[in-house]
């Protein structure tokens, strides 16, 4: 009989017999945590949850939630069961792809693994959706792998699509992968619903009603998506409603060029506006400068 505990020393393997049920063995550290990381290479980065075991080229890859929460993580081996060396971030839901990364997007925990499909590879985790760790979105990227390492892979509105999205499509605005206000980024457990933006849906569940949108933007609130393909662009189409008076910029990053400027009134509103962008990939990012409150519903971006 094994006991086990959740705690910071780390994760564990033990040893089956080969009916797959009678331990063999007793079970030992295999990756370190937060209280035994030190000169490990690990630190910052140290097991927190969710891991899972994968074998690519002759190799075993660890992957796992570190205790930074919003990361995916990876460490490789020769053994299944032994000699780990930290490899690097696979997938984070606040788009923290490096140390020392701002989030853009207000981040929680995070679970998933890597998947080998048709000679490519596919990272899957989640964000946060409802202001609260425990409603998530599933996300989905790929992800590049060479010479036995995987390199981490951004977060993206466009997925597994693989490609920038098409104009002339009406895109829920719950596809969202940048998201803060006024107050910033921060974890999805210290977020708040009346002063901080965040996904919802107007349905109990997907099933019930796919309509999943940004509720509760103020001031200073940014939205983003990544990527669209722009070419050709001429007018775009937004759908929101609220009690609120201001202006919704759109444009190419938070701070860039304006694509266009829509002015925002209280009531439920369908608004087409010109809208003028160099052809090509770009991101698309809203950001809302005036008073009360609105919830972006979608968005069409139309050609010429």
């Amino acid at each position: 009989k094994i006991g086990a505990t959740i705690d910071a020393s780390g994760s564990q393997v033990v040893e089956l017999e080969k009916d797959m049920l009678t331990v063999k063995g007793e079970p030992h550290y295999l990756l370190p945590g937060k209280e035994t990381a030190a000169g490990t290479g690990f630190e910052g980065h140290e097991f927190y949850e969710a891991s899972s075991m994968r074998k690519f080229d002759g190799k075993y890859y660890a992957i796992y939630s570190s205790f930074l929460s919003h990361e995916l993580a990876w460490a490789v081996s020769d053994f299944p069961d032994r000699g780990f060396v930290y490899g690097g971030t696979l997938h984070s839901n606040g788009n923290v792809l490096k140390d020392g990364d701002e989030p853009e997007y207000f981040w929680g925990n995070n679970h998933g693994s890597v998947v080998h499909i048709n000679g490519e590879y596919y990272i899957f985790g989640h964000r946060q959706t409802n202001a609260t760790e425990f409603s998530r979105q599933g996300v989905a990227e790929k992800i590049r792998f060479e010479d036995g390492r995987f390199y981490p892979a951004e977060m993206t509105s466009q997925g597994l699509y693989g490609k920038p999205l098409p104009c002339n499509v009406t895109y829920e605005a719950g596809i969202a992968c940048v998201l803060y206000g006024k107050r910033g980024v921060r974890k999805t457990t210290h977020m708040s619903r009346r002063l901080d933006p965040y996904i919802t849906q107007t349905g109990t569940d997907r099933e019930s009603d796919p309509c999943q949108y940004v509720a509760n933007i103020t001031d200073g609130t940014v939205i983003g998506y990544r990527y669209l393909d722009l070419t050709g662009a001429d007018s775009i189409s937004v759908k929101w409603k609220g009690h609120a008076f201001g202006t919704l910029t759109v444009s190419g990053d938070p701070d860039g060029k304006l694509f266009a400027p829509i002015t925002v009134r209280p009531g439920a509103n369908d608004l087409t506006v010109p809208f003028s962008a160099p052809d090509g990939a770009s991101a698309l990012y809203f950001r809302y400068s005036g008073i009360g409150k609105l919830h972006l519903y979608s968005f069409c971006i139309h050609t010429r």
